[in-house]
């Protein structure tokens, strides 16, 4: 656990289940993702309470054993806000984003305790829908007006719980910090939802502890299966000199913003010797922000001077194969891949 989190610490998933022993004790989890697009559990507390006190004490025993807790750039939590101001407290330095799932599922029910009329529920929610994928402040703050003009005890309930923290649940706003594509905890929902299919009635915690680290381990029996197999694949593209350096899954993110950058109508500007600028009204250079992979304004500029190849510069080492690996897994060799067409990606396919 330790291992994978140094190598994949930008960013971070927390969630809590609770029901899995007859104590009580609700079981807080840690999750990253590698450089494959694949889930780890990474740590896991079971804990009496969910005071601010109790949370700091994970954190800190947390940062203890982990060194590289410092490069923790982004957290997914849910609207907890003793779980956020301890997070604040514990990793001054990182930025805590509230999954979209938990934030619609609060709006929706607020709504439904609203006495006004069901058009201007509709109203609501879909100027609330309109504000979660908003791309720039502009259309944030228009319609934001329009929302607050229908009723005046959801504008209240807005002002007082949402406005002020919009930069963690806003698209636009979201999309400036690193969070690999994410904007749900749905990943780590997901590991609680196949806990609880193993543990399926409240049991001791001794019992609890062995069926967490028997999952786990089956977890990672997993993972070994579909990291071979996703490295034995051979794709054919103009990224084809990237696939035994770069993974698979960073290489179908490129491949979209190769075809964006020839596809959309791209202005580029020289202004100096080292200087360019590069102008596309829906990008912003959002991707290449919060997934630190080459966007289609970097393409642009770089075949704009020439090059035939990217530079791996571009890519941090997340990405790389090489740190995708781990113990016991079996490695790939040439012999191993596979040259059938049919393997292509769909975003690979559109090159």
């Amino acid at each position: 656990m330790r291992s994978t989190f140094s190598k994949f610490s930008e960013h971070i998933c927390i969630d809590t289940t609770y029901c899995l022993n007859n104590s009580d004790m609700p079981l807080v989890s840690f999750l990253c993702v590698d450089g494959n697009g694949f889930s780890h559990i990474i740590a896991f507390a079971l804990i009496s309470n969910e005071s601010e006190v109790m949370l700091g004490q994970i954190f800190k025993t947390f940062k203890a054993f982990n060194t590289s807790w410092n490069s923790i750039k982004t957290f997914m939590i849910d609207k907890d806000m003793s779980e956020l101001t301890t997070l604040e407290q514990y990793f001054p330095n990182s930025f805590c984003e509230i999954c979209l799932f938990h934030v619609k599922k609060a709006f929706k029910k607020k709504i439904a305790d609203l006495s006004c009329t069901t058009d201007v529920k509709r109203q609501i929610s879909v100027y609330l829908d309109i504000l979660c994928h908003s791309r720039d402040q502009s259309i944030f703050e228009k319609q934001k007006q329009l929302l607050l003009s229908l009723d005046e005890c959801f504008a209240e309930y807005f002002l007082n719980n949402w406005d002020h923290m919009h930069d963690r649940w806003v698209f636009h706003k979201r999309a400036t910090h690193l969070i690999f594509d994410d904007t749900t905890n749905n990943r780590i929902e997901s590991y609680h939802q196949k806990l609880k299919s193993v543990i399926t009635h409240q049991i001791d915690l001794h019992q609890c502890l062995n069926k967490i680290f028997f999952l786990n381990d089956m977890f990672l029996e997993e993972y070994k299966f579909k990291q071979f197999k996703s490295l034995t694949k051979k794709y054919f593209s103009e990224l084809s000199y990237l696939h035994d350096i770069i993974t698979p899954y960073a290489i179908k993110h490129v491949s979209l913003e190769l075809v964006k950058s020839t596809q959309y109508d791209l202005i580029l500007q020289v202004i100096g010797d080292n200087t360019y600028i590069v102008s596309e009204k829906l990008c912003n250079r959002k991707f290449f922000i919060s997934m630190c992979l080459p966007c289609r304004h970097l393409i642009a500029v770089s075949q704009y001077l020439g090059n035939e190849k990217l530079s791996l510069d571009w890519f941090i080492p997340r990405w790389h194969v090489a740190n995708n690996y781990i113990e016991d897994s079996p490695i790939p060799n040439e012999n191993t891949k596979e040259e059938n067409s049919n393997l292509r990606t769909p975003a690979l396919d559109k090159i």
